[in-house]
């Protein structure tokens, strides 16, 4: 039998702290689309939709004319490279700056103002 050696323990020790900080962060992943790296579709919008809707978050049929705009927008944008290579609040105030939307339609949605993009940022 082979024994174990102390870095090893350590790791086994460490285990739970990785699946406490992995199971953090996947919760988030529901917000990676906000990046604007590419245009938006329903598969990366959908688990944010039910994300909003289990934290009692209401979303109606202006959330989703203003996701299909932020899609069109944001596939203008792609051969941009100042856009590209923006940070994701450069991206979402161009974005909200060129909007197609009304400032009706865009007060109706303002789950944008209050997620935690910094957090976005590092994963």
């Amino acid at each position: 039998m082979k024994s174990v050696t102390n870095s090893q323990l350590k790791l086994i020790a460490c285990a739970p702290y990785f699946d406490k900080w992995t199971k953090r962060i996947a919760y988030f992943l529901c917000f990676m689309w906000l990046r604007l790296s590419d245009p938006p579709n329903w598969n990366g919008i959908e688990p944010f939709v039910q994300f909003l809707l289990n934290n009692g978050l209401p979303v109606d049929i202006k959330c989703f004319e203003e996701l299909s705009d932020m899609k069109k927008f944001t596939a203008s944008c792609l051969n941009d490279e100042e856009f590209t290579t923006s940070v994701i609040q450069q991206k979402q105030t161009r974005y909200f700056e060129n909007s197609e939307m009304s400032s009706a339609t865009q007060n109706c949605c303002r789950f944008h103002s209050s997620l935690p993009f910094s957090f976005i940022m590092q994963i």
